[in-house]
């Protein structure tokens, strides 16, 4: 029985020091912009915006606002307010934590739960590595019966709050709960000297090599991420093609010989020959539209972005496939897929306004078609979008019945 105490506490030690921390990082706005400096996200969106939302968002967490700026997508603010509801209840588990560990508060079951709860940590530590999979895979399917927490470049969330940004606060809540742990840890053995003079120094040799395996993970961690970083700043950039969100009709295809992508050259070309063909002035381009998502990314961390964002929407289709999708989520994708259209609407008419006297023949007609193909599926939408609403309600309603 004395077993099962010491574990026990332990455990709620655990999470107690863990909570407590982590939870004043997230409400914290000096974190935020702390997140904002390492992970750059924060520059992609207008000057002045990122600190006004931070401060909205602390304050919603604390419940003193709600989410007002029109910059909060719909999806997004469902998801917070759900996150928030279990930030809440994790919270009051954590106040009903304090009071058992004060109410059994023996010291020598205090000395020996803090050994597990300092085991807890090195087990947590040690799932870092695999933190995407875990924050992707375990973390949110576990809490959220939803997908609304898969943030895309239209979230506010996706700027302030990257995968990056919760990787870092778990890594800080494990420092800070580490140490807490070894005040109690040490506190508790300086009380219990007199009376366990022998198993103090026993315990005090183990505790070395907690936080010498402790300390290893850091540095290993430490020294996976530089080396990601490394490798993505030491990258040649490639000439890239401008990525369209649909593929080109097979009808268009099966009249080319050959497959010629949209800046005009076939595909295995040199780049000598691939110079003399038609390209657009990008920068101008980027500068005319700015946020543009169907230009070009300029750089490695603009890639992973829209790769993320990708893979976001594709999880969301594969929800409204299946007919599992919310409301929100369908509203989420097709508002998506309204501005992708929109934005390569937009980038083709740029290309024609300006580079039609450049282009030949067949550099016209592609553009061209590409415009009216783009068109097309932006009035499609609305239907598609009421299409896959009808469907889901109807299988809604036949499972429930």
């Amino acid at each position: 029985m004395k077993r099962i105490v010491i574990f026990l506490y332990g455990v709620v030690l655990f999470y107690t020091t863990l909570w407590l921390p982590m939870a004043a990082l997230v409400v914290s706005p000096s974190w935020y912009e702390v997140g904002c400096r390492w992970h750059g996200r924060c520059v992609l969106l207008d000057e002045g915006q990122a600190p006004r939302a931070i401060s909205e968002l602390t304050s919603f967490f604390l419940h003193k606002k709600e989410l007002a700026d029109p910059g909060w997508t719909l999806k997004e603010k469902q998801h917070l307010k759900e996150a928030r509801l279990r930030m809440d209840i994790a919270t009051l588990l954590a106040a009903l934590a304090l009071i058992f560990l004060f109410w059994m508060g023996k010291k020598s079951v205090v000395r020996k739960g803090a050994r597990v709860s300092f085991s807890l940590l090195l087990a947590v530590g040690a799932l870092l590595p695999f933190f995407a999979y875990f924050w992707r895979h375990i973390f949110h399917p576990t809490l959220f019966s939803n997908r609304l927490w898969l943030n895309t470049p239209a979230d506010l969330s996706f700027y302030l709050m990257p995968r990056s940004f919760f990787f870092w606060t778990v890594v800080a809540g494990l420092g800070v709960s580490f140490c807490l742990n070894f005040l109690v840890w040490f506190l508790a053995g300086r009380i219990l000297r007199d009376e366990v003079q022998e198993e103090t120094l026993k315990q005090g040799g183990i505790m070395k090599k907690v936080a010498l395996v402790s300390l290893g993970l850091i540095l290993g961690i430490l020294a996976s991420q530089g080396y990601r970083w490394w490798r993505s700043s030491g990258e040649t950039r490639r000439l890239e093609t401008f990525e369209t969100q649909q593929v080109v009709s097979k009808k268009y295809e099966r009249n080319k010989s050959h497959k010629i992508g949209l800046l005009g050259y076939k595909e295995g070309e040199t780049l000598s020959k691939r110079e003399k063909r038609f390209s657009p002035d990008l920068e101008a381009m980027r500068k005319a539209l700015p946020g543009n998502q169907a230009i070009p990314a300029v750089d490695e961390n603009e890639k992973w972005i829209r790769k993320e964002a990708d893979k976001a929407r594709r999880e969301l289709y594969g929800r409204i496939s299946s007919n599992v999708a919310t409301d929100e989520e369908v509203n989420a994708y097709y508002y998506e897929q309204e501005t992708l259209a929109q934005d390569s609407i937009a980038m083709l008419k740029w290309i024609l306004d300006n580079h039609s006297h450049e282009m030949g023949k067949d550099d016209l007609a592609r553009h061209t078609f590409l415009l009216e193909q783009f068109k097309k599926r932006l009035k499609a939408i609305p239907v598609r979008k009421e299409r896959a609403m009808t469907r889901i309600r109807k299988h809604r309603s036949k499972s429930q019945g």
